[in-house]
């Protein structure tokens, strides 16, 4: 139980940091309120990290009856050029 616990944990703040990044809000250093973002960077707004040059392989699971990564989700990527691997198995 703890350990799904920590997965559920871990899952949600993959999913936050997706919808930030999504919403164009940028991938920003820690936010350490005005005051300590000003002692800190500079500015009352944490610089955004430079991931121009950051290349991460990805790779997504899903299965029949996943809610988060169906198979027609996981085909649409393949439309984007990303490749789709359709494999059984065995358990």
């Amino acid at each position: 139980m703890i350990f799904q616990n920590k997965v559920i944990k871990y899952i949600e703040l993959c999913l936050k940091l997706v919808c930030i990044l999504y919403k164009g809000e940028g991938f920003r250093y820690f936010d350490f309120g005005d005051t300590g973002n000003l002692l800190r960077y500079g500015s009352a707004q944490p610089p955004e990290y430079n991931l121009s040059k950051v290349f991460v392989p990805v790779y997504i699971a899903g299965a029949e009856l996943d809610p988060f990564a169906p198979p027609e989700v996981l085909m649409s990527l393949h439309l984007l050029g990303y490749y789709y691997v359709q494999q059984a198995i065995p358990i």
